[in-house]
C-alpha cells in the first residue's frame, strides 16, 4: 500500500506533467530595453530574430525608449519566436532633446561603431535617411524592409550591448542593451492555483 507521502509525490509529478504543456502554450515574453543614448528614442523599429533561419522573427514598431531607466514590453509570443539577436532603428530629436531648427536624426544599433564619419547613404547604399525618417514618423514599409535587409550586419546578440550611431554623418550615440525573459500568460497563472489547491486537498 502506498504511503501518504508517496501519494503526494505522485500527485505532484502528475500535476507537473499536466502543467508542462499548458505552461509551454501559455507563456509570454518580457522584452527589457536599457537605453544609454544621450536622448530618448522615438518611433523605433526593433527586430529580433536569427539571420539565415528563414523565420520571420519578431518586429516591434513605433515604440519609444527612454534613457536612464529600463523599458519593458510584454509580448504574447513565446521566447523561442524571438531568435538570438536584435537590431534597431529609431528617431531622435523630438521633444526636450530636439536640436535647434527641429532637425531629426536617425539612430541605428550595431555590434560595433563601424559607421563613424560616414553619411547614411554611404553606409547603406540605396537607402534614404529622409525617406526612412518620414515613414517611421507617418507609417510605411521602408523601416521594416531596411532592418530585414540589413539585419545580418546590424544584429547584436540578445543579452549583449549594441553601440548606436546617429546620422546624418555618423557619430557615436551611446549604447543599448536588449534581453528577454519568459513569463506565464494570465490564463496560465489562473490555472496554477487550481492545481496547487487540488494538491492541498489530496494531502489532507
Amino acid at each position: 500500500m502506498m504511503s501518504p507521502g508517496a501519494k503526494a509525490a505522485c500527485l505532484s509529478i502528475g500535476l507537473a506533467t499536466a502543467w508542462a504543456p499548458i505552461a509551454e502554450a501559455d507563456v509570454m515574453t518580457r522584452v527589457r530595453v536599457e537605453n544609454s543614448t544621450p536622448t530618448a528614442l522615438s518611433h523605433a523599429f526593433l527586430l529580433m530574430g536569427s539571420p539565415g533561419s528563414g523565420a520571420p522573427g519578431v518586429m516591434m514598431s513605433n515604440v519609444g525608449f527612454s534613457y536612464g531607466t529600463p523599458d519593458f514590453i510584454l509580448d504574447q509570443r513565446a521566447p523561442s519566436d524571438f531568435g538570438s539577436g536584435y537590431a534597431m532603428i529609431a528617431v531622435t530629436g523630438i521633444g526636450s532633446g530636439a536640436p535647434p531648427g527641429g532637425v531629426l536624426g536617425l539612430v541605428v544599433s550595431a555590434p560595433g561603431l563601424t559607421y563613424i564619419g560616414s553619411f547614411f547613404e554611404q553606409a547603406f547604399p540605396g537607402w534614404s535617411e529622409p525617406q526612412l525618417i518620414d515613414q517611421m514618423m507617418h507609417g510605411g514599409p521602408l523601416p521594416e524592409m531596411f532592418l530585414r535587409t540589413n539585419f545580418a550586419v546590424l544584429m547584436q546578440g540578445l543579452g549583449q550591448t549594441a553601440t548606436c550611431t546617429k546620422f546624418s554623418q555618423g557619430e557615436a550615440f551611446g549604447t543599448m542593451h536588449v534581453s528577454i525573459e519568459a513569463v506565464p500568460a494570465p490564463a496560465a497563472l489562473a490555472v496554477l492555483p487550481m492545481g496547487l489547491f487540488a494538491l492541498r486537498r489530496r494531502r489532507r
